[in-house]
């Protein structure tokens, strides 16, 4: 990016730089142009003084009475200072010293008076000097104005070439990200795809495993211990793996968006069920709550348990069993609260501020007793993305995990 806007930032100098230098020339050339007309005017005029039968004072009279450019005439005698004996603008003030006398007998000079003037002299001889002059304080003025107007432009020309330029290297690279996102949500979508099919495909093999190790088990009856211990063992991981199956299929099919099966249920006692069963499976750990009494929502019941369920699994993983939870379900005008906290040791760093990723972990291990399947929160995200809900995480006041859920139900 930084490269691309030096890129941008030399071609609008480079434009600049070009307009500057076009501009400069061009001013200059009327400029060279308009004093070469002076200096042919004046050159011509003293040519056919000097050829006049009449003297030098009268002949430029008659001779700049009609010229196309006002000529001033000015006369000096006897070291004294010139009188203008013909007014146009150009102010004849002083005497021409000897060396611009000399000078401007032979070619046009521009001296500095009262104004800038372009001027031809003659000699006249015994401190006689006749001056023609032509004021050309406009001319400089409008060369001056000019090139700064030049300057002006060039600038407004490189700010505007350096926001087209930006504006162009955004819609760049807006086209690229819209290019990046397609593509992202082309993966996803292919993700999704592959998790569904992958769920569906793996649960017919994981049946008829789960069939046969439930007849062993009923075959066994305990007649030996050590086969029957092997079995249970074989029968949980398949009960783990049917359930991070099912966990995979619900997170393809929310990522497909489905319209939801909504419908009225009682979430107050919905939400008292797993906490009594939070209880039951650790009677050691303190739970307190706030469950609004009689919330009777329209929603998925399915995946509203899903979200409880997710809620106290991970408590069981993830935190000590004698840290202190606390749970919350009220409502707010259209919206369903679910407010979680505990006292354990909190999320990993840098968790919360990179947001909910599928398959992460409290725990890296991957141990079963912490690990878990790693999807509870990626599905808990998903189900309330579903409902069009939002999700915080953060620090609790009891020091572990804070969770708030708001769902528009």
């Amino acid at each position: 990016m930084k490269g691309r806007n030096l890129y941008w930032s030399a071609i609008a100098f480079l434009v600049s730089l070009i307009a500057i230098i076009i501009g400069l020339s061009l001013i200059q050339t009327n400029y060279a142009a308009e004093i070469k007309t002076m200096d042919k005017l004046l050159t011509q005029d003293i040519h056919d003084i000097k050829r006049s039968i009449t003297g030098y004072p009268s002949a430029a009279l008659l001779l700049t009475q009609d010229s196309p450019i006002p000529i001033t005439v000015g006369f000096s005698a006897d070291a004294g200072l010139p009188v203008e004996i013909r007014d146009s603008g150009a102010r004849v003030s002083r005497r021409l010293t000897p060396s611009e006398l000399a000078k401007a007998g032979v070619t046009p000079i521009t001296v500095k008076m009262v104004t800038r003037n372009r001027v031809r002299a003659i000699d006249m001889g015994d401190d006689q000097q006749l001056i023609l002059a032509i004021n050309v304080d406009n001319l400089t003025r409008n060369r001056t104005n000019g090139l700064r107007l030049t300057f002006v432009f060039a600038l407004l020309l490189f700010i505007f070439s350096q926001t087209v330029a930006r504006f162009a290297s955004s819609r760049r690279d807006l086209r690229l990200a819209q290019q990046n996102l397609g593509i992202e949500q082309e993966r996803q979508r292919r993700m999704q795809e592959f998790l569904g099919d992958a769920s569906h495909e793996l649960r017919t093999p994981l049946t008829v495993i789960k069939g046969y190790t439930e007849l062993l088990r009923m075959r066994d009856r305990g007649e030996n211990p050590e086969v029957a211990k092997q079995i249970d063992r074989m029968h949980a991981e398949i009960v783990r793996m049917e359930e991070l199956i099912n966990d995979l299929l619900l997170l393809a099919e929310l990522g497909e968006h489905p319209a939801l099966e909504l419908a009225p249920f009682n979430v107050s006692l919905q939400a008292l069920g797993f906490i009594e069963d939070a209880q039951l499976l650790q009677p050691g750990r303190e739970i307190t709550y706030s469950v609004e009494p009689g919330l009777i929502v329209n929603a998925s019941e399915k995946l509203v348990a899903q979200i409880f369920s997710n809620i106290f699994s991970n408590a069981r993983r993830h935190t000590p069993e004698d840290a202190q939870i606390h749970f919350a379900l009220f409502r707010d005008g259209s919206t369903l609260h679910i407010d979680y906290d505990d006292a354990g040791l909190g999320f990993p760093e840098g968790f919360v501020s990179h947001g909910v990723r599928h398959f992460a972990r409290f725990d890296k291990s991957r141990s079963r007793a912490t690990g878990g399947s790693g999807l509870g929160l990626s599905l808990v995200e998903a189900i309330v993305k579903a409902f069009n809900g939002t999700i915080f995480f953060g620090k609790s006041d009891l020091g572990g995990v804070q969770m708030r859920i708001e769902l528009p139900i």
